[in-house]
């Protein structure tokens, strides 16, 4: 975890679980992605999707879809969301958060029977303010490193031999990467039917499946990057995970990720060549 991290998260918790019994309510805090931070205290009502939400740390591109419909990114108010019977949704409120205009997350509220009302609205737009800082202050932190591998593995596979080899050495030296190590490099990609078009839903299931298989190999084993409409995935040659099945393990989490997505014809993981170096990585990449 980021330096920092910790203490950001336990600040999250500290709010959503005092939110929680302020409000009777169990709570959901997801980033502006729909990505699980931190939730509170569970007893009923629960639906599929927050059971598997807690449990696999996500939401599903097709829940997402289902979510974005009702306009919760572009809401300043708290937005009452329908339930699904084939989705195993129960209605609930979704408070979006803000800091200034820029979205930073959600708060949810499972409510069947509508009786979340205007007091525990209240209690919550009284606490928004401190969701939205703390929010803040994780998405510099969390953005400043995501980007810092995005950039590196972008100039990995696009650079000069000069940017590829300076680059390579500040990953090494950082602890990103192990030292030493031979790289293999993975892409992984949706394939759309009917001339469809990669779209920002596609992508996050793509960063999806690449997060869950870099979780199973551990840390500083590997390296991902999304592009328009596929993602690569570097790790180590000698991962204590063989590399066909990492990719067997890729191949699966872009399925499970892309589920509900009418568009994705089918899934395909390319393996590029064994390189002795972190530097050749673009070579691996275009064997891929």
């Amino acid at each position: 975890m980021r330096a920092g991290g910790l203490g950001l998260v336990a600040d999250l918790q500290g709010l959503v679980d005092a939110l929680a019994r302020r409000t009777g309510r169990p709570i959901v805090l997801e980033d502006r992605r729909q990505r699980m931070i931190v939730y509170s205290e569970h007893g009923h009502p629960v639906d599929r999707v927050r059971s598997e939400s807690i449990l696999s740390r996500r939401t599903t591109p097709e829940v997402i879809a289902w979510f974005r419909a009702f306009g919760i990114a572009e809401a300043t108010e708290p937005v009452r969301t329908p339930g699904d019977v084939d989705l195993g949704l129960l209605p609930r409120v979704c408070v979006p958060i803000r800091h200034q205009d820029l979205l930073l997350g959600f708060l949810w509220f499972v409510d069947p029977d509508g009786s979340l009302g205007a007091p525990e609205l209240a209690a919550v737009d009284e606490v928004r303010d401190r969701f939205a800082l703390a929010l803040y202050r994780e998405n510099l932190a969390g953005e400043l490193a995501s980007n810092r591998d995005a950039e590196a593995v972008r100039n990995l596979v696009t650079g000069e031999h000069e940017v590829q080899v300076q680059v390579a050495q500040e990953v090494l030296a950082t602890g990103q990467f192990p030292q030493g190590s031979g790289i293999v490099t993975l892409i992984a990609r949706p394939v759309l039917g009917g001339g469809g078009e990669a779209d920002e839903l596609l992508r996050v299931a793509i960063e999806q499946a690449l997060v869950e298989v870099r979780r199973q190999l551990g840390p500083r084993l590997a390296l991902h990057l999304v592009r328009f409409d596929h993602g690569l995935l570097v790790m180590v040659d000698d991962a204590p995970h063989p590399v066909a099945d990492v990719a067997r393990s890729l191949y699966e989490a872009l399925g499970r990720a892309c589920h509900g997505l009418d568009e994705v014809g089918r899934i395909v993981v390319g393996v590029g060549s064994r390189r002795a170096s972190l530097a050749e990585t673009r070579r691996s990449y275009e064997d891929a």
